[in-house]
């Protein structure tokens, strides 16, 4: 006789990711182009190579403030999800969050 069903060992659980590992990239993808399209266009703010050309405010927006942001945002982004990758590979858990060890702000 066979063994009744609640003996029976169940499968093992795999995570199943759906669409996301496609949608949240494209997502990012979206919003780089639509940005670059509402904003200043690139090759008007790259144009000339220096400042000795004329004052160009939309130039002087990009180059100081715009370009800085947008580099640091990519560096602390990259750095943050590092840093939780690390997190879950050392304690072994893929549902660790920055409060399993006392570290959240």
């Amino acid at each position: 006789m066979s063994e009744p069903w609640l003996a029976r060992a169940a499968p093992p659980l795999r995570p199943r990711l759906g669409a996301a590992p496609l949608v949240l990239p494209l997502l990012a993808l979206s919003l780089v182009a639509a940005a670059a399209l509402l904003g200043p266009p690139l090759a008007h703010l790259w144009q000339g190579g220096g400042l000795e050309a004329g004052y160009d405010p939309a130039r002087m927006v990009f180059l100081y403030a715009t370009l800085p942001r947008a580099a640091m945002a990519l560096v602390c982004g990259a750095a943050l999800g590092a840093s939780g990758a690390l997190l879950q590979q050392a304690l072994r858990n893929p549902l660790a969050s920055p409060t399993t060890l006392g570290i959240d702000a």
